[in-house]
């Protein structure tokens, strides 16, 4: 009988062990993202719990802080980038430091300060008359150099005249290597009302046959089958979707452009930095189209030899449809196929362009257009500013040139995915909307 009452103590030891450690993993293992391929096809909980949404935080009057991260500098120590949202005086008057400790409380823990920077982002596409108060930026805060990897959390320390204020973040654990080559995810924006539930399907599965393998987007006020088809590729884990609340209400005087898209957008490549190669910015009524085989993300950035890629914008014809059309059988017809002609006008300057970048190289981002980037490659003062040859590959802008004037040119580079495009559109559609 001992023996038998030993084994039996044994086998149900070792059963608690096991199922202990089935919990730890169920628990833990959505909090861990690794840089291998699986990194890409997200379940819906890694989805929802690997990328923290974190929510605005009042400094003080006009100024306001949102998230922070640290930017990975593959052969330095990284800096902390903090997304903020500021009245367009602070980022001359403010005088701000980070404190850095090594414990997640300020209670108690060895502490370092150093002297932070703010800089505007900017709207370069914002006249100055349109009266936008409030602008994205960011704070830099410099990781002192004596400081272990292992600090665990960032406080924000603002003052302004006889105003201050406060922060505190837990700092994220940063990458210690760069993430797979040639991986790309999208950051946008979607409003109610603006985008319609059958274009959104027809941008997602474009772009994904694009190369994209994941989308965070910022939103708010969705509803009805816009709202269903967003929950349906949540559950794919294939979206990860923030919603966007301002700190403030802009009947107080307090006026962000675009609803302050340039702190979200901003916000959405500093997450994506150390997972995926690249980061895309465009409007969801917005396709890259380009002549290069294969017509892919890939192909645009040339195989991963090009940092950042600067695109230009190609309107279409000022007859075109926009909204969801349907054919006899109730499926959705594509955009991108139908629409054959484009205007001839392309915009030579940097104004109302979009990009796909490697975001932890950004120098600086602007909103519709990147200004200048440095050249990880180049001297410490030489700065590129590239556009790309437009017969190479364009924005196909889903909206209409109001000017007469423009000629049009016949362009179907939007349709080359057209046949497998039609057949995962209805698919998912009819998954949605049986």
């Amino acid at each position: 009988m001992p023996p038998t009452i030993t084994i039996s103590k044994i086998r149900l030891r070792a059963i608690l062990i096991i199922l202990a450690s089935c919990f730890v993993l169920m628990t833990w293992s959505p909090l861990l993202i690794s840089s291998d391929e699986s990194s890409l096809h997200f379940s819906p909980s890694v989805t929802s719990r690997s990328f923290v949404d974190y929510e605005w935080r009042t400094m003080y009057e006009n100024l306001y802080v949102y998230s922070v991260y640290p930017v990975p500098q593959w052969d330095t120590i990284p800096q902390m980038h903090v997304v903020i949202l500021a009245d367009d005086t602070n980022y001359l008057s403010a005088n701000c430091s980070c404190r850095y400790y090594h414990s997640r409380t300020t209670l108690r823990a060895a502490e370092i300060t150093v002297p932070a920077k703010l800089d505007p982002l900017p709207n370069s596409n914002v006249a100055p008359h349109q009266n936008f108060n409030m602008i994205g930026g960011r704070l830099r805060c410099p990781y002192p150099e004596e400081a272990a990897l292992n600090m665990a959390s960032l406080q924000i320390l603002c003052r302004e005249g006889n105003r201050s204020g406060e922060a505190t973040f837990r700092i994220p654990v940063a990458a210690t290597r760069p993430p797979k080559p040639l991986t790309f995810a999208h950051c946008g924006i979607i409003y109610r009302d603006y985008h319609e539930p059958a274009a959104i399907i027809e941008f997602i599965e474009y772009y994904r046959l694009m190369g994209v393998s994941a989308f965070f987007w910022i939103t708010w006020g969705t509803e009805g089958k816009q709202r269903k088809v967003l929950q349906y590729y949540q559950q794919t884990g294939l979206l990860h979707l923030t919603e966007w609340i301002l700190p403030f209400i802009p009947e107080e005087g307090k006026f962000a452009y675009m609803d302050g898209q340039m702190a979200g957008i901003y916000d959405c490549m500093l997450k994506l930095a150390p997972h995926y190669d690249y980061a895309i910015e465009s409007d969801l009524d917005e396709y890259f189209i380009t002549s290069l085989e294969p017509p892919t993300f890939a192909s645009i950035v040339h195989q991963g030899s090009s940092d950042y890629s600067m695109v230009r914008m190609a309107w279409t014809e000022v007859n075109a449809t926009y909204t969801d059309v349907f054919d006899a059988s109730g499926m959705p017809t594509l955009r991108t196929s139908r629409i054959s002609r484009r205007s001839s006008t392309v915009l030579t300057s940097g104004l109302r362009t979009k990009y796909i970048v490697r975001s932890r190289y950004v120098d600086l981002s602007g909103n519709h257009a990147v200004t200048k980037f440095k050249d990880r490659r180049a001297t410490e003062d030489e700065v590129r500013d590239e556009s790309p040859v437009p017969e190479e590959t364009l924005i196909l802008h889903m909206r209409s040139e109001p000017s007469s004037k423009d000629t049009e040119t016949s362009d179907r580079r939007g349709a080359v995915f057209a046949p497998q495009l039609q057949a995962r559109v209805a698919a998912v559609w009819k998954e949605i909307f049986p």
